[in-house]
């Protein structure tokens, strides 16, 4: 349940603020880049200033959220300057400072109030107003409730890049974080506009031939331990390089090996050009992974976590992996 004082709180803040910066974590994904789609367009509805600022560009097949060309990839020489100006910033879909990237590190000192909503769990207490609810299967979630306590309205666009956070974060309502809820909040959307087969054809199908020969070159190189019950796999800089592909192009792949039969935690290396390594940590539902996360300084949901590692990956592959097999033992 979100905490009815802290709404009470972010709507008078909505109301009496005219400048607002949002932002979201890096390689952000369905449910970031909705979530922020949905709150830029009900705040520019009532007349105020809004600028969305983010690590890394919008991925192709979520550019029917950035129509206008309003999702900005921050550069400090550019949109610092602005950040010092605005009245609020937003931050949705993260409560970790570390994967704001520069973003994080510009906003965290200045003086700007800074309203945090994430349904993750966190070990940091990101920004001064902080609307959690970890049992929200998406932001998408909360702000669709935030927005119904300020009054609305939900137009369609507002409806549609909600939907977008529900659908991906919950693997088109299938994994476990789906919930009765989850449901109801779709079927308001959708009677607000949302068209739920166009969103699907633009979200899923509309990938590209580098990510099919990425996808293709993942299946060749998976790797099966404790009697098939991990799954692991490793994306290489030189093998993103080499296949033309963008690290962007990994979204998706970690849940897929939980589709074969057996397998109940899958790990995803991938390698970027900044020398650092993104692990995926995903469990069909009986093993609790994220804490093997936190011990490595990451953090997530109990069947969905992530880490950010300085450093290739084998330099972690093996002590990684020994903590996941520790689970079946």
């Amino acid at each position: 349940m979100v905490d009815q004082q802290v709404m009470e709180r972010i709507k008078n803040c909505l109301a009496q603020g005219q400048r607002f910066a949002i932002t979201t974590h890096v390689n952000p994904d369905g449910d970031g880049l909705g979530a922020e789609a949905a709150l830029a367009n009900f705040l520019e509805e009532r007349g105020k200033d809004v600028y969305i600022f983010n690590s890394n560009p919008v991925p192709d097949n979520y550019d029917f959220l950035n129509p206008d060309k309003k999702f900005l990839t921050y550069d400090p020489r550019k949109h610092q300057e602005i950040l010092l100006t605005v009245d609020y910033i937003l931050i949705v879909d993260i409560s970790d400072w570390q994967r704001l990237r520069q973003v994080g590190r510009d906003i965290r000192d200045i003086s700007t109030t800074k309203i945090c909503i994430d349904h993750h769990p966190s070990q940091e207490k990101v920004g001064e107003v902080r609307l959690i609810d970890q049992n929200a299967c998406s932001t998408g979630e909360i702000v669709y409730q935030l927005i119904e306590y300020c009054g609305g309205p939900f137009n369609k666009t507002i409806a549609e890049a909600l939907y977008t956070c529900l659908v991906t974060d919950t693997g088109s309502f299938k994994f476990s974080n789906t919930t009765a809820k989850s449901f109801e909040i779709a079927g308001k959307l959708i009677e607000h506009g949302a068209n739920t087969h166009e969103l699907y054809q633009k979200i899923y199908e509309r990938q590209s031939y580098n990510k099919v020969k990425l996808f293709a070159y993942v299946l060749n190189n998976l790797h099966f331990e404790k009697s098939g019950r991990v799954a692991w796999f490793a994306v290489t800089y030189d093998v993103i390089e080499n296949l033309g592909v963008q690290q962007n192009d990994t979204e998706g792949f970690s849940d897929y090996p939980r589709v074969i039969d057996g397998v109940e935690v899958t790990v995803m290396f991938v390698e970027t050009e900044k020398g650092t390594t993104k692990v995926s940590l995903r469990s069909k539902g009986n093993v609790i992974i994220n804490k093997i996360a936190q011990e490595f300084g990451g953090g997530g949901h109990p069947f969905a976590a992530g880490i950010m590692l300085n450093g290739g990956y084998k330099e972690y592959k093996d002590k990684l992996l020994s903590e996941v097999y520790r689970l079946f033992t």
